[in-house]
């Protein structure tokens, strides 16, 4: 998911993090199985307005892995929504992802099929929702 920031991220967030879940084996055996992980890995891509570049707000980048099972996410999906709360938690962000976000976009996930497996959302053999 994209998002434009109502306000900027706290200082001090780092530009690019990566969340881990707390077992990724579980997590490699879940992608395998093609079904929803209990815990997923999170990458985040924050972009304040005053990096160069064509920004006219803060922004920031959440890619979530999921299965490559076809399916579409959206940020009503309870596994968005339950992910989105862990990786903001695990960063130490205060408030809520909605107290951040202005306007937020998903990504169409056959943007990543063009790169990955036939037949399903993927980047390489694994999804993100992003």
């Amino acid at each position: 998911m994209y998002s434009s920031l109502k306000r900027p991220l706290p200082e001090g967030m780092p530009r690019h993090s990566v969340v881990l879940p707390d077992d990724p084996s579980e997590l490699y055996a879940s992608l395998e199985a093609q079904r929803e992980p209990d815990q997923t890995m999170a990458f985040l891509n924050y972009y304040p307005q005053s990096d160069p570049g064509p920004n006219t707000a803060d922004t920031l980048a959440v890619l979530l892995t999921s299965p490559s099972n076809g399916r579409r996410y959206d940020l009503d999906s309870e596994f968005v929504d339950r992910e989105l709360r862990r990786v903001w938690s695990t960063v130490g962000l205060p408030e809520g992802f909605d107290a951040f976000a202005a306007e937020t976009t998903i990504l169409d996930p056959e943007h990543f099929s063009r790169a990955g497996s036939s037949g399903a959302p993927s980047m390489g053999r694994f999804g993100l929702c992003g």
